[in-house]
């Protein structure tokens, strides 16, 4: 049953309840759905506070996430009766809890680590544990991504909403007191002729099972079913004592091998036996196959193996739509239909129903620990390597065993050319192989490529549409074979939607066409495979200039709608390119000219009320000339106060308003897709930052509207700070004359009217932009120069000490700034990274 969302406000922490999915429909996945085993269902009313205080605590269910707050502590009390407490274990697994989790039993801390939304479990001890009184458990969330102590950071590119709270199933399963547990099952030497399959389990033999007067044996059975049914292979052997990891292998003649074409699995059955009775079971689902590399090439079952990959960005538990798993089914069904073979669950840690339903469908999954645009710092640092090793154990507790786990990635955005990237990533990758045999691969940016050792495959994130370039002129690889190298990551939005072709920028037809020229350039240059950058649209935490402003932050990128429609020119051009059918025309169409119009209109208004202020009056002529080539004496009249229009001031003013504003436009708009800007605003970690430069870059009238505003008040603001600076000299300064000196100080802006009605179009040119940026810099260090000048005149005072005061507010203020950011974000190291990054953008 899915609950309708529900809202509560504690404390300015708004707390959001979620749909849950029933937990008997979990059972296969999480071994509870046998006549041996039970749950005790830990969902519904829960109290929640903020801190110690329960005075203003509220009652929600589970699952749920929360915002605006950091930390919440959850609380319910629950009741075991004594029968079950004597004979009975119990184990406390939460499915999804973000970041952190703090768990007590009755008062007793039983456990404190990042879990990062992996599932962990518990044993809960007897000895903690009530009969006569309920027990009381109590979690302690706390969530606060960060630059240095979290994985991923807060500054993440393109990332989906990341919220703090139980965003899955929490629950106690209840074991016999003597039971059995599958650590792991593995597939050895799967061939067609014949494949061993090997079991690590452990049991616990309660002393009160064998304590009875009659003789008791414990023993064993193993059973492997295959997908038509028949017992494939069965043993049973005695046990005597708890142990753990005892290994015991089988082997099964022509097995069923599992593969995207033959997605049938088989059923392990581990089961306890008292007096050859059974007394425990615990089952699960097996793909029989062999994947890896073999030479330079991936191999699944002895055949050449291409990754053709969509990544899927995993957020639908916060999500308030349904239930979660009926959505992610769907949708990996969507990605199978279209021609997939691999699934990169990229950005965020998949669960493992959703592994399991990979397994059931007939797709690989790719699976990688989140660390993003990693600071070459960071890389070097022992406590970042430790919280990446600690990440990447857990991660190998909940999903390294699973078979159609084709790949473990080591996150995204490494400089290929950096050595503490290259450093830090050969260790890491030596750690994972202390877990597993599975292929290790990283995601880079950049074209020149060393050999790292325990990097298998190399990812390159594709930021070119240009695939005239021969692969080997584009990227340099030392050493690498291109079977070992695949794009990991190519992205192309489509927020103009459907329009007449492919020459429409960012429509639905550029994006189709953008796909499927990937496609062949990875089939013409032998790579080993490719992914298309994503499945569907989904939010973030940060607004994006790449993908369009959105209220929501949707990030239009998706190769499927939200209903799925087959007709989609996108979806129709790759299941063409993948099934082998008749190619999908795309039409050609004809570029566009997203000018916005009105800003030619704007400038030839600004240029033609200059025009009126100039032949008003030969007096304003007079002005602006003095103000322009004299203005040391122009401010010597002003703090004199010598006669000055007041009306032409003011006119003066909102024409500069005017022509600041519009230059500001020209710029944004020009800007509203730039990935380097979007990432240097990141950098600071500020999602209104970002929000409202990607709001104002793509809304042009508004933004000129607000530009416009904003520069009549900073004429007004910058007139004050120099009136209250006037106090700590001698000489009287009026408000109105720093407020002339500011005005007229500006007036170069004008100047610059007949560039700005064409400026957009010259910067879409993309031919001199570099020199128009220098230019538009120096211009404004002109304007500052003249601005200082106004103010040391009017003060009577030495040039060089305003010069110096000057200089010495500008670079407090900036340096300040940029310091708290540093010490906060790591703004400096994030920014100097982007740098780095700027020629691949």
């Amino acid at each position: 049953i899915a609950l309708l969302p529900f809202f509560q406000t504690l404390s300015q922490i708004k707390i959001v309840e979620l749909p849950f999915t029933p937990l008997n429909e979990l059972g296969r996945t999480y071994n509870f759905g046998n006549e041996f085993r039970q749950i005790l269902p830990l969902m519904n009313n829960w109290t929640v506070y903020v801190d110690e205080s329960k005075e203003n605590a509220a009652t929600v269910d589970l699952p749920c996430y929360f915002e605006d707050g950091n930390k919440l502590i959850f609380e319910k009390n629950f009741e075991i009766n004594n029968l079950m407490l004597s004979d009975r274990s119990f184990v406390l697994h939460c499915n999804g809890i973000n970041y952190s989790a703090e768990v007590l039993l009755n008062d007793v801390v039983i456990f404190k680590d990042d879990v990062a939304g992996l599932h962990f479990s518990l044993p809960l001890t007897k000895a903690l544990l009530k009969s006569l009184e309920p027990n009381n458990i109590k979690i302690i969330v706390t969530h606060e991504l960060d630059d240095e102590n979290t994985i991923p950071p807060i500054q993440r590119y393109l990332f989906p909403k990341n919220r703090g709270g139980i965003t899955k199933e929490v629950y106690i399963k209840v074991l016999p007191s003597s039971n059995i547990i599958l650590n792991s099952l593995d597939v050895i030497d799967a061939q067609s002729t014949g494949a061993n399959i090997s079991y690590d389990f452990s049991t616990t033999i309660d002393k009160h099972d064998i304590s009875d007067s009659a003789a008791v044996n414990f023993s064993a059975k193993i059973n492997l079913i295959s997908p038509d049914g028949r017992n494939a292979a069965s043993e049973t052997f005695s046990i005597e004592n708890s142990s753990e990891n005892i290994v015991r292998t089988v082997t099964i003649s022509n097995p069923d091998l599992w593969s995207p074409a033959n997605p049938k699995s088989y059923t392990a059955e581990l089961i306890l036996l008292k007096n050859d009775l059974p007394f425990d079971k615990t089952t699960k689902k097996l793909a029989v196959m062999s994947f890896g590399i073999a030479g330079d090439r991936l191999m699944l079952n002895g055949s050449d193996f291409d990754l053709i990959a969509v990544s899927y960005i995993h957020n639908k538990f916060l999500e308030p739509n349904g239930n979660p798993y009926e959505e992610i089914r769907n949708d990996l069904q969507i990605a199978k239909d279209i021609g997939f073979n691999t699934i990169r669950f990229a950005k965020a840690i998949p669960d493992l129903e959703t592994i399991n339903i990979c397994l059931e469908l007939g797709l690989l999954a790719l699976i990688e620990v989140p660390i993003h645009s990693l600071l070459e710092s960071f890389a070097e640092t022992s406590s970042y390597k430790l919280r990446s090793k600690n990440l990447v154990k857990k991660l190998a507790n909940n999903l390294f065993n699973e078979q159609v786990v084709a790949a473990i990635g080591l996150g995204t955005s490494y400089l290929s050319s950096s050595h503490n990237h290259k450093v830090f990533l050969d260790e890491l990758g030596s750690y994972v192989q202390n877990f597993t045999n599975k292929p290790v691969y990283a995601s880079f940016v950049g074209n020149k490529f060393n050999t790292i050792d325990n990097i298998d495959l190399y990812g390159i994130e594709l930021r070119t549409k240009d695939f005239s370039v021969p692969f080997p002129n584009k990227f340099e690889f030392d050493g690498i074979s291109n079977n070992r190298i695949f794009i990991s990551e190519a992205t192309y939005p489509n927020y103009n939607g459907s329009k007449s072709g492919y020459l429409f920028e960012y429509s639905l037809e550029a994006q189709a066409k953008y796909f499927e020229d990937v496609i062949n350039y990875a089939n013409e240059n032998g790579l080993g495979g490719y992914t298309l950058n994503t499945l569907s649209n989904y939010n973030g935490d940060f607004a994006s200039l790449f993908t369009k402003y959105s209220e929501s932050n949707e990030y239009a990128i998706g190769i499927v709608d939200a209903v799925n429609n087959p007709n989609r020119i996108t979806y129709k051009v790759i299941n063409s390119k993948l099934s082998g059918a008749e190619r999908a025309t795309i039409p050609i169409g004809s570029s566009n000219d997203d000018s916005p119009i009105f800003i030619i209109f704007v400038g030839l208004g600004l240029a033609l009320l200059m025009a009126l202020l100039v032949n008003s009056k030969k007096k304003f002529r007079e002005d602006a000339t003095r103000a322009l080539f004299r203005p040391y004496n122009f401010y010597a009249d002003i703090r004199d106060q010598r006669i000055l229009s007041g009306f032409h001031t003011i006119a003066l003013m909102f024409v500069l308003a005017g022509a600041h504003a519009l230059l500001l436009t020209n710029i944004l708009f020009h800007l509203k897709n730039n990935i380097f800007l979007e990432n240097a605003l990141l950098a600071f970690a500020q999602p209104f930052i970002l929000s409202s430069v990607s709001y104002l870059a793509w809304n042009p009238l508004q933004a000129f509207i607000y530009c416009y505003v904003l520069s009549i008040a900073g004429f007004f603001v910058l007139a004050s700070v120099i009136k209250l600076l006037s106090f700590f000299i001698k000489t009287r300064v009026h408000f109105f004359n720093a407020y002339f000196v500011v005005v007229w100080a500006v007036l170069p802006l004008v100047l610059l009217l007949p560039v700005k009605l064409i400026l957009y179009r010259v910067l879409a040119a993309n031919i001199i932009n570099i020199y128009i940026y220098i230019f538009l810099v120096l211009y404004l260090a002109w304007i500052i120069q003249r601005i200082v000048k106004g103010v040391y005149v009017i003060f009577d005072t030495s040039k060089y000490t305003v010069y110096f005061y000057s200089l010495l507010v500008l670079v407090f203020s900036l340096g300040s700034t940029i310091l708290i950011f540093q010490f906060s974000h790591s703004s400096i190291d994030y920014l100097i990274a982007i740098v780095k990054q700027y020629p691949l953008f």
